[in-house]
């Protein structure tokens, strides 16, 4: 703090509530003081997921691939994502199959998701 304006670096902190102490030093005729000045509300960051794969077809005896596993998220966050399938289409099958870019998959058509495991 000088002459009286202060700032809080609030680039560092998490999403909630954060409490905070201005004190000031004693200086000549001053004497130092602090008070309990409140409290900041920092609220979480809203993203947004874009997964664009470059075929929704794979040959045969083919990996997955990750031109396939293609995610973002914008602003960028810590994280993974993590891709999972339901079973092919043709056998009903709603068992989610969590899959990588090596992952091979028995021909038949997929349901697809992806969910980025924040940090």
């Amino acid at each position: 703090m000088a002459f009286g304006i202060g700032h809080i670096e609030s680039g560092r902190l998490t999403a909630g509530s954060h409490s905070f102490t201005v004190t000031s030093r004693s200086k000549a005729n001053l004497q130092s003081s602090s008070a309990s000045s409140g409290a900041i509300s920092v609220g979480q960051l809203g993203t947004v997921t874009t997964w664009s794969p470059s075929t929704n077809t794979q040959q045969v005896s083919a990996p997955i691939g990750t031109g396939v596993l293609n995610a973002t998220v914008s602003p960028s966050a810590a994280g993974n994502f993590v891709y999972s399938t339901t079973g092919a289409v043709s056998c009903n099958s709603t068992t989610a199959t969590t899959v990588d870019a090596s992952t091979y998959l028995p021909i038949g058509s997929y349901n697809a998701v992806c969910h980025l495991l924040s940090r």
